[in-house]
């Protein structure tokens, strides 16, 4: 074949290329990991920053690893993690009347949501309602479990889409299975979701991606948390699932593995578990858990009391008992939200839009969801929120003069 030797000889090059950059990397006393590239723009002040454990705090956990020889296919780190959440949700009083007896690892909070789904065997193409003001996970795990998504405005007064709304949408149009948000990590009423549950007949799956240790699991089908790195519990990567019946948990966690019962293909599944490596590090978090809670908290509560009387028409959203994951600002309109957004970027502070864009301005997602709200007020709550709130910068390594730098130029910028 004309050119074919040519491209053999350059296909050697290349191969003695690589093979040359390895030994000599592994000549090196010291491994080096590359630089990545320079990102678009350093942030003074970041909007997150994980608080991951130490090497240090990591080493009996990954000797344990190295001993077992054991990395991932559920070996001890992941169950250990497993029975340890369900302990701590116990103790914490998060298990709605004891109701979860067994917590599902994932390779991540999207992978958990998706895999919940499926467990749930709905036809293929069935109706989940969910809010349109989240994440968009919240719509990609619903559209890779085979399902629809059908979007819903929420309660201006909240974020969330309530079981009422719900209620209402499924009067008009089918809805096999509801998938409610705990927006910004504060939790749904368990209760509320509970009866509407056993009222519809409707499976529901609560999206609690940022609410670990502040939402109730047991009291509906299923409750999924993100482990990601910037999450309460994290594990770098990964997402955990708590059913309350314990064949659906055995369902997902086959799932995870493919869908194999030992060499049977009991279902369609994927490869979604979680490594031995991401539930050591998730162990390690769980175990100083409840400092890191006191001292988020302590950092909520220093932000409010900064920003007292910064401006009447600006409010922080007090996290009240709840453990914070982030730090909300509203303001009146959009124009004056743009004006702070961009008077703190020439600062070098990041701030995010929250759920911005909404779920149903997301074009891409036109072919594939349902609007379960119509007319042209349909998603103006959604609107509303996606056009007044701005989070603030939120993480551990914040510091007071981080927080009094952040207030000096939002009152600068509204009161030009």
């Amino acid at each position: 074949m004309p050119g074919s030797q040519g491209r053999s000889e350059a296909v050697r090059r290349i191969c003695r290329h690589l093979i040359a950059s390895i030994t000599n990397a592994n000549s090196n006393q010291s491994f080096q990991l590359p630089m990545p590239r320079k990102a678009a723009r350093r942030w003074r002040i970041p909007l997150y920053v994980p608080k991951m454990p130490s090497a240090d705090e990591l080493a009996p956990y990954l000797h344990a690893i190295d001993r077992s020889r054991r990395y991932t296919n559920f070996g001890a780190n992941v169950a250990v993690l497993e029975r340890e959440i369900i302990t701590f949700l116990n103790a914490h009083d998060l298990n709605f009347s004891g109701a979860v007896g067994d917590a599902v690892t994932a390779s991540s909070g999207t992978m958990a949501l998706t895999i919940a789904l499926q467990a749930l065997d709905l036809s293929r193409g069935a109706a989940v309602l969910l809010p349109a003001y989240t994440f968009v996970a919240t719509a990609t795990a619903v559209v890779a479990a085979g399902l629809t998504p059908a979007i819903a405005d929420i309660d201006r007064a909240d974020w969330r889409l309530s079981p009422e709304r719900a209620a209402a949408i499924q009067r008009h149009m089918a809805i096999d299975a509801v998938v409610p948000v705990a927006p910004y990590g504060l939790p749904l009423d368990v209760d509320a979701w509970s009866r509407y549950e056993a009222d519809a007949r409707t499976p529901v799956v609560i999206d609690a991606a940022a609410a670990f240790g502040n939402q109730h699991v047991g009291g509906t089908t299923a409750t999924v948390f993100s482990l990601h790195a910037t999450k309460i519990l994290p594990a770098a990567e990964g997402g955990l699932i708590c059913f309350r019946d314990a064949e659906l948990a055995r369902r997902s966690r086959l799932l995870t593995n493919f869908g194999l019962d030992g060499l049977h293909l009991a279902a369609v599944g994927t490869n979604a578990k979680l490594s031995e490596y991401h539930a050591a590090i998730a162990r390690s978090q769980l175990a100083k858990l409840p400092d890191i809670i006191d001292r988020r908290k302590r950092l909520a509560r220093r932000y409010l009391e900064i920003f007292d009387g910064i401006d009447p028409r600006l409010h922080l959203v007090d996290p009240g008992d709840h453990i914070p994951s982030v730090m909300p600002l509203v303001a009146p309109n959009g124009a004056l939200r743009d004006r702070v957004e961009s008077a703190l970027h020439a600062r070098g502070v990041e701030t995010r839009r929250g759920y911005y864009p909404t779920l149903d301005r997301q074009r891409v997602l036109d072919g594939v969801a349902l609007r379960a709200n119509t007319g042209d007020t349909a998603f103006a709550n959604s609107a509303w929120w996606q056009d007044h709130l701005l989070c603030l910068p939120f993480h551990l390594e914040l510091t007071e003069r981080d927080i009094r730098t952040i207030r000096e130029c939002i009152h600068s910028a509204v009161h030009l």
